[in-house]
């Protein structure tokens, strides 16, 4: 709830460039927990894929802001049947499983619209119906998260490789923890991440 108000608080442009270097360099700002029960566990990329499904999830505030000032509804079938058919084929590429790419981006959708709900609740119990410094969905919003899909991409097939013993599944959810903190209670983190750790 901190971190949602504090990116409230920030400047547009700050924050839009904020989320891009985040999204560039997250491959090399992690700093992993190397211990004994981690030897054996790739930690830069576990770390690298829960900074960039946390990136991800931040981007939710601003689509709820453009939405909201819009009058636009939280849910965009369209939109999400075009990401999922070129994410789907990217992961085909890089040999990443159908059902895996599939349930991953749609939960990505559901975690994000889940998000986006909440805020646009607590907007309306404080009354701020409008944004004056909201971004555009589509020059603003979209071309990050356009930045954003392709990286998720290489990085989820690079984190169903690793998290193939409990080991580094339990560091996985221990890290979501403190990775991926851009929502309310943990219940949009655990959306996103669950088709990677039902099994």
């Amino acid at each position: 709830m901190k971190n949602l108000k504090l990116l409230c608080s920030t400047s547009l442009s700050a924050w839009l460039i904020s989320a891009m270097l985040l999204t560039l360099l997250s491959s090399c700002s992690s700093s992993p927990i190397h211990t004994a029960n981690t030897a054996n566990i790739d930690t830069v990329k576990i770390d690298r894929f829960l900074q960039l499904v946390d990136a991800r999830l931040a981007m939710a505030r601003m689509v709820a802001q453009a939405k909201q000032n819009a009058g636009l509804p939280l849910d965009d079938p369209a939109r999400e049947e075009k990401i999922l058919k070129q994410a789907l084929s990217e992961a085909a590429s890089l040999g990443v499983p159908e059902q895996l790419a599939h349930d991953f981006f749609q939960d990505q959708f559901t975690a994000s619209k889940l998000l986006q709900r909440r805020l646009q609740d607590e907007w309306k119990r404080e009354k701020q119906l409008h944004f004056s410094a909201a971004p555009s969905l589509n020059n603003d919003i979209r071309p990050v998260l356009d930045r954003i899909t392709p990286q998720l991409i290489m990085a989820l097939n690079d984190v169903q490789k690793t998290l193939v013993t409990e080991e580094a599944k339990q560091y996985f959810l221990n890290r979501a923890k403190v990775l991926v903190r851009n929502d309310f209670d943990g219940e949009p983190r655990k959306i996103a991440l669950r088709s990677l750790v039902k099994n």
